[in-house]
């Protein structure tokens, strides 16, 4: 099953059966994302007690991981394998090139309750995606339409408790990689560092101290609000000064 956007990504997993789970594959641009969903399906499962065996794409990783898998766990428990950078370690060992046996270059063919987690910077190629067997949840990750990204960081920001003031999400905008994933990240950072009676109204102050404490101007941004007349963007910039990288003689030259 091919998942439109991270939050049906999230319903997915919430609907997992432990004791026959599905194969889920993150590909696309934004390998930051990838952290967050690892931490969905770990919460999803934590009830059963899974066996959890990560690999980070080092050489031999696949080879190890492909063992992994088709090894019949002694207890019965859940498993929860977890690969990344697929494209370097795994994609060639699944290739229909490849001198396996052809009943290990089908993951559809693992024991029960074992549920894969597999990172893929790129576009999988057809045959890797067939090789994850027929229950597959798969979401591809894409840096976020500009006329889309303010919308999505609210939408991020309702769903962790979080409400911005339109400046300072004005500056989330201005200064975050239009990724899920980055966006996502620096949230959690405003959770983790802001008092919960600053969670539902916050500044740019908040911002700046939390996400951009030595951010100075970008005078391209500040000459170009001043001309067209966008005042939020020229306080968003004015206040970034940083006096020792900023000069207003510089300011004044570019005017």
């Amino acid at each position: 099953m091919d998942v439109k956007d991270i939050k049906q990504l999230y319903q997915a997993i919430g609907k997992i059966d432990p004791q026959s789970p599905p194969s889920i594959l993150v590909s696309g641009t934004d390998d930051s994302i990838f952290d967050s969903v690892l931490e969905k399906v770990e919460a999803r499962i934590a009830s059963v007690g899974p066996e959890i065996t990560s690999f980070g794409g080092e050489p031999g990783d696949g080879e190890r991981f492909l063992e992994e898998i088709f090894n019949i766990p002694l207890f019965g428990s859940m498993r929860l394998l977890v690969f990344r950078h697929a494209e370097q370690y795994l994609a060639g060992i699944l290739s229909k090139d490849s001198k396996r046996d052809a009943y290990q270059s089908n993951l559809g063919n693992r024991p029960d309750a074992t549920l894969l987690l597999i990172q893929y910077s790129g576009a999988p190629s057809k045959g890797f995606i067939k090789s994850l067997g027929s229950d597959l949840i798969h979401y591809v990750s894409r840096d976020i339409y500009a006329e889309k990204l303010e919308s999505t960081i609210e939408q991020l920001a309702h769903t962790m408790g979080l409400v911005l003031q339109e400046d300072a999400l004005h500056e989330l905008k201005e200064r975050t990689p239009p990724r899920t994933g980055a966006i996502q990240n620096n949230l959690q950072r405003l959770k983790d560092q802001l008092a919960s009676d600053k969670r539902k109204n916050i500044s740019l102050a908040d911002v700046r101290d939390v996400l951009f404490p030595r951010v100075g101007w970008n005078l391209f941004r500040l000459v170009d609000s001043l001309f067209i007349g966008d005042l939020m963007a020229y306080r968003s910039e004015i206040m970034s000064y940083n006096a020792s990288t900023d000069s207003f003689l510089s300011l004044l030259s570019q005017i």
